[in-house]
């Protein structure tokens, strides 16, 4: 669970947040309790799939677009050699929590899937159509409880991964789209 900055400060009088880091209490110690700390986590988008269309004709026009998407997306987490696969789960599970994002599990390996679709452009414009997912990186520390006045680390936990939920759309290259992805595809499709 997450808990406050007062409760982590008191639990050794060592642990200092900052901005950007979150703390977990793991009470395995009668009331002296392990704790995490999530030192940073960032969130960006990637593109899986980009398309550039343009249609400069003079009318209408049909294209068919054949797309290989990536559909899973590779998710890793590392840890120092003393820790143990709880401490890989503890760190998605966190990165989770302080995302706010469903993310794939340790493990997950890229895959693909082809598909071809159809769509009818009016003359004068390009277009970008586009895949993507929102992708997470981050760092996390694991101290275990000695006595109140002394935790030590028993792991570092470097990890990325990619949110389960696929975007998709498309944008007329002469709008200005708020949203990051978008942004992303008519910054390097445009």
């Amino acid at each position: 669970m997450r808990i406050p900055l007062a409760f982590a400060l008191a639990l050794t009088g060592t642990v200092f947040l900052v901005p950007g880091q979150s703390a977990y209490a793991d009470v395995t110690h009668g009331t002296c309790p392990d704790y995490r700390i999530m030192d940073y986590v960032t969130k960006s988008w990637k593109l899986t799939h980009l398309d550039v269309v343009g249609n400069h004709t003079g009318v209408k026009k049909s294209y068919k677009v054949s797309e290989t998407v990536q559909t899973t997306l590779s998710a890793e987490v590392t840890l120092t050699a003393n820790a143990s696969i709880k401490a890989k789960a503890a760190f998605l599970a966190d990165a989770k929590v302080d995302t706010g994002i469903s993310i794939t599990g340790a493990g997950s390996r890229t895959k693909t899937s082809a598909y071809e679709w159809s769509v009818t452009l009016p003359s004068g414009y390009k277009w970008v159509f586009y895949h993507g997912r929102r992708y997470i990186k981050g760092v996390e520390y694991g101290y275990h409880c000695h006595s109140w006045t002394s935790h030590y680390k028993v792991y570092t936990a470097k990890g990325h991964s990619f949110s389960t939920v696929n975007y998709e759309d498309g944008y007329r290259c002469d709008k200005s789209p708020k949203d990051g992805l978008a942004k992303l595809a008519i910054n390097k499709g445009c």
